[in-house]
């Protein structure tokens, strides 16, 4: 249905999940063996529909998403993808093989860099193309912008925040999603990325990365002096062994102790700080967005988003993958709930748009595995 209608009349938006994430439990065990017997060649399809069915259960105003992607064009773009990509891979091994190693160090380390490019060029590219696949009342969504300018801003904040010890990090996030989701259009219609609050777009996103940063580097330094302590303790006892000789049971379990309670506490606490950080930068990403005088906010909490990624983790470690789109479903649940617009808008203003639609799938997405943003 067009979104022509009734216009002049504005009104509030409402965004609902309208399905059991479980409806798609037979699905998702169906394309799970399909699969693997079709050698994974079948998961651009199974991709596809799960797509159509959690598009399908999103409504806005009443009227559900269309997700209009196909099986061939994943295929297609995955096979055009790895066309590209075997020049390149051929470099890397037949320097390995047959160049001395500082030449082949030489030729590999800038061939890993047009790997990174590409990683940010085929995240661009992929949300691009569900957007394109998407449909709201007829009127298509989109994305401008390019993707080879996304890759080399990318690139840039990349490799200056690695000299500024990562502290550029909020920075480099927002200013991805400004190009990412900044650019997104419905119809002839574009989101427009200023804050209704008149702050910075990193505004509390520092003191969040701040313990995030610290606790990985405070652990990592107390885990050193924890170390040392227990190494102080068996010598001053004389239970530590002796240059050349093999710790006994008790020294090893206490060393083993010591070692990998120490990682899981730094992997743990740092997870919990990351995710933290996490949350605030989609929050303030939703916060920066503007479509027609509509505004939104993201107010997920920290512990039911830990729950869900913890139950989701579970669901997919027993089931062996097999559930994966109910895990996909809980996760568009989730983002649909807690996602709030603010506002009005007129159904009559928005009119299918004229950009040009990719005809070909996410190809380096799915050759690196790696995602959209928020979108699976």
């Amino acid at each position: 249905m067009d979104m022509q209608a009734t216009s002049g009349e504005s009104r509030s938006v409402e965004i609902a999940y309208t399905q059991n994430p479980w409806s798609l439990a037979p699905l998702s065990l169906l394309n799970w063996g399909l699969t693997i017997v079709t050698l994974t060649l079948y998961r651009f399809w199974a991709k596809t529909e799960v797509r159509k069915r959690i598009w399908a259960a999103v409504e806005i105003d009443g009227e559900a998403l269309s997700y209009l992607g196909k099986g061939s064009e994943k295929l297609l773009g995955f096979i055009i993808a790895m066309v590209g990509l075997l020049p390149i891979f051929g470099l890397i091994y037949g320097a390995q093989l047959f160049l001395p190693p500082l030449i082949a160090v030489g030729i590999i380390l800038p061939t890993y860099l047009v790997f990174f490019w590409l990683v940010y060029f085929g995240q661009f590219a992929a949300l691009r193309y569900q957007l394109t696949r998407t449909l709201w009342r007829g009127v298509r969504f989109g994305q401008s912008g390019k993707a080879t300018g996304f890759a080399w801003v990318s690139m840039g904040y990349f490799f200056s925040n690695l000299v500024c010890m990562l502290w550029l990090t909020p920075l480099m996030d927002m200013a991805m999603a400004r190009r990412l989701y900044g650019k997104i259009t419905l119809g002839d219609r574009a989101m427009t990325w200023r804050a209704g609050d008149g702050q910075s777009e990193t505004a509390g996103l520092y003191p969040r990365f701040a313990l995030a940063w610290f606790s990985g580097v405070g652990i990592y330094i107390g885990g050193i002096v924890l170390m040392v302590v227990v190494i102080g303790v068996l010598m001053a006892s004389g239970n530590f062994p002796e240059q050349g000789a093999q710790p006994d049971l008790v020294t090893s379990v206490i060393i083993g102790i010591g070692i990998y309670g120490f990682a899981f506490l730094l992997v743990f606490a740092v997870l919990l700080a990351v995710l933290n950080y996490s949350l605030a930068v989609v929050r303030r990403s939703a916060q920066m967005l503007q479509l027609d005088g509509l505004r939104f906010d993201f107010v997920a909490r920290f512990w039911p988003t830990m729950g869900l990624l913890v139950t989701n983790g579970l669901i997919l470690l027993f089931s062996l993958g097999s559930l994966s789109a109910v895990t996909e479903a809980r996760m568009m649940q989730f983002l649909v709930r807690h996602l709030t617009v603010h506002g009005a808008y007129e159904p009559g203003a928005f009119f299918r748009g004229t950009q040009s639609v990719p005809q070909s799938g996410e190809g380096l997405a799915d050759a690196f595995d790696i995602g959209a943003g928020v979108f699976n």
